[in-house]
């Protein structure tokens, strides 16, 4: 899932991209960064990325999967708040080596800069 090359439908996230730039729209939500909402794909992405979490999804496109696995993890305490927490620092200020994608203000990837040292 993660060696998969990005969609070209997805956007790069840069530091400060997460802000709002409508007044009406708030930055309540466990899963909202400002004007992002953390996608399944992303969250099961950061936990085998970041976290080293052994996760197999035969499908990768199948969302419905993906949102289990993502329950699976939030109802045992693998992704707690403190995780999401760190999801959302990563989205408002990607670190060196990393890039964060979205698509329509979905988090929808994190990817490991392959020429970053």
């Amino acid at each position: 899932m993660i060696q998969s090359p990005r969609n070209y439908t997805q956007t790069r996230v840069n530091a400060g991209d997460w802000k709002n730039t409508e007044e009406n729209l708030p930055y309540m939500g466990k899963y909202r960064v400002g004007k992002f909402i953390l996608g399944n794909n992303f969250m099961l992405q950061y936990m085998k990325l970041i976290h080293l979490t052994p996760i197999d999804i035969d499908n990768e496109q199948d969302n419905t999967a993906g949102e289990y696995t993502v329950m699976y993890m939030q109802h045992h305490g693998i992704i707690d708040k403190n995780t999401l927490t760190q999801m959302r620092e990563m989205v408002k200020q990607p670190k060196n080596g990393f890039s964060v994608y979205h698509e329509n203000n979905v988090i929808t990837g994190i990817y490991k800069d392959t020429n970053y040292e």
